[in-house]
């Protein structure tokens, strides 16, 4: 009908990618509305070409899942799917020459139509490749080709009734081993099963990992290498609380996990202004407290940042028990009447005024006070002392422009600054941190900004595994917040130790700027502007 558009490709259809083998070339598969196989193409840097129909139409269910590999020992490329006939079908060709196929593996009616595919080399055997799914009695198959031979299966392997009929399965080398291929399925029950082969062995399993009922029956998976740990070997799956898990072996052990991996529990205050998730170091086997080291927080904005009146990012750091220093914040600083950014450090004792108030002049040229544009990346960096104590003894803040060229790097020692009270900062008014959170807040002195635009990540790296918590932990020496707010927004964090951690924030439009009671700490007075400041310390 005239004015009526027709999909092309099922929304949410299955998709698969790979080499073609011979070529320069990455190819991509669907298959289409009309139940035909399509190839989308690029060599290279080249443009995209296509979609080539390949096969007859209402071959396939549209969008059904498939599998894509090379067929081991040849330059050629295979694409695998399970055809409406319930029979598994090869498509091929061999570097640049004409599309092949389809060809049937197997009988008709040995799985449903559509059916869930996962391929792999059998590592140990000769130029082997293997194709597995769960046919319709709910058992794994494996059907499989030695080079250019004939194609042989399926082998039934494991008992009928163990998973769901076409569910989905993953593949993988098991790391470590050198002649071992497992195969990952989710039970009915609920539980992921591994099934193996070493060499050209007999296939064992199914044996079980982690529970019964910690997934769906026929979750989606997924299998790979742990990249920096040689010999592990990592499956992934949702579970039914939606978290992600990951289980994992090294080499011959047992297998582990499930880790779960869902998101943080907000704190109580909720997750904007000066309200965010603690990164955590830990503690050691003895209860001793892991300083945080090398830790450096990266702000990509993505979406220009603008505010009245100015505001700053305040890495706002908490040092373990019985330090003098007991609550430390760095950051880069907007100030009114101001077009440049400047960092700052100052740090806190348990009660009374700052013990020192660090602000060198600007560094950076900024378009206006009250913008960051998008693009700009600000990268906040904490330095050690050398003595292997953790003590925080200064800051290297460095500014980006769009093109990743630094327009400026700010460094603060702090030994042999002044302190606050007279005299200058030595290592003894140095603490090491155990937590910290990042806030995008208002620029000093309690003040509250109104935020009208901004979003972008925050990246934070630690040589110490950092765990985020919903609130202070317990090691931490003071219980100080800032003072400063704004209608700044944060997105959660997932549980688990990681080097690593990337947290979307934003602003809402429009809203009151979040604000959680506490001790509050008045920051810095700006050197832009007189000071505002009050008594160190309130009780909200």
């Amino acid at each position: 009908m005239e004015g009526t558009e027709v999909a092309y490709f099922k929304s949410g259809g299955g998709i698969a990618a790979s080499q073609q083998f011979g070529l320069s070339q990455t190819d991509v598969f669907s298959v289409d509305e009309n139940g035909q196989l399509t190839v989308n193409w690029v060599d290279s840097a080249g443009p995209w070409t296509g979609p080539l129909e390949i096969g007859p139409t209402n071959f396939a269910p549209a969008g059904c899942p498939l599998a894509a590999c090379q067929q081991v020992g040849l330059n050629q490329t295979d694409v695998f799917l399970v055809d409406n006939s319930g029979q598994l079908r090869v498509f091929w060709v061999d570097n640049a020459g004409a599309w092949g196929g389809p060809v049937g593996i197997g009988s008709a009616g040995n799985a449903p139509a559509g059916a869930n595919i996962a391929v792999s080399r059998q590592f140990g055997a000769n130029n082997q490749t293997d194709v597995f799914l769960i046919d319709k009695n709910g058992q794994l198959n494996v059907f499989w080709v030695n080079s250019a031979g004939p194609w042989n299966g399926p082998v039934k392997i494991g008992p009928t009734g163990l998973a769901n009929p076409g569910a989905p399965l993953a593949a993988s080398q098991q790391f470590g081993i050198a002649n071992q291929t497992d195969v990952f399925v989710v039970g009915k029950n609920g539980q992921l099963n591994v099934f193996w082969v070493d060499g050209v062995g007999a296939w064992g399993g199914p044996s079980g990992i982690g529970g019964a009922g910690n997934a769906a029956a026929g979750a989606v998976l997924a299998a790979s290498q742990q990249f920096g740990i040689a010999n592990q070997t990592d499956v992934f799956l949702i579970d039914k609380n939606g978290n992600l898990d990951v289980f994992w072996v090294n080499s011959a052990g047992a297998w582990n996990g499930p880790l779960a991996r869902g998101p943080v529990a907000a704190p109580s205050a909720g997750l904007g202004s000066n309200s965010n998730y603690y990164l955590y170091g830990g503690l050691t086997s003895s209860g001793k407290y892991i300083p945080l080291l090398d830790l450096v927080v990266t702000i990509d904005v993505t979406q220009d940042i603008v505010g009245t009146p100015p505001f700053n990012f305040q890495l706002n750091a908490y040092s373990p028990h019985n330090e003098l220093d007991g609550w430390q914040q760095y950051g880069i600083s907007m100030a009114p009447g101001s077009t440049q950014l400047n960092s700052f450090a100052e740090n806190w004792p348990l009660s009374g005024a700052n013990l020192f108030n660090i602000e060198p002049a600007g560094f950076v040229n900024i378009p206006n006070q009250t913008t960051i544009p998008a693009g700009y990346q600000i990268v906040i960096k904490l330095t050690y002392t050398s003595d292997g104590t953790g003590n925080v003894n200064g800051s290297v803040v460095t500014v980006f422009n769009q093109n990743g060229a630094s327009l400026g790097s700010q460094t603060i020692s702090l030994i042999g600054q002044p302190l606050a009270a007279g005299g200058s900062i030595t290592e003894a008014d140095l603490a090491p941190i155990v937590s910290f959170q990042l806030n995008l807040v208002a620029w000093a002195n309690s003040e509250v900004t109104a935020l009208t635009s901004g979003a972008g990540t925050i990246g934070y790296s630690s040589s110490t595994p950092m765990t985020a918590l919903s609130g202070e932990p317990t090691d931490a020496e003071s219980d100080y917040i800032t003072a400063e707010t704004a209608n700044s927004t944060y997105d959660v964090l997932f549980s688990g130790a990681s080097n690593f951690f990337v947290q979307a924030f934003g602003v809402a439009a429009g809203k009151a700027p979040i604000s959680r009671k506490g001790k509050l700490m008045h920051s810095r007075i700006s050197r832009f502007a007189p000071a505002r400041k009050s008594a160190s310390t309130t009780t909200g």
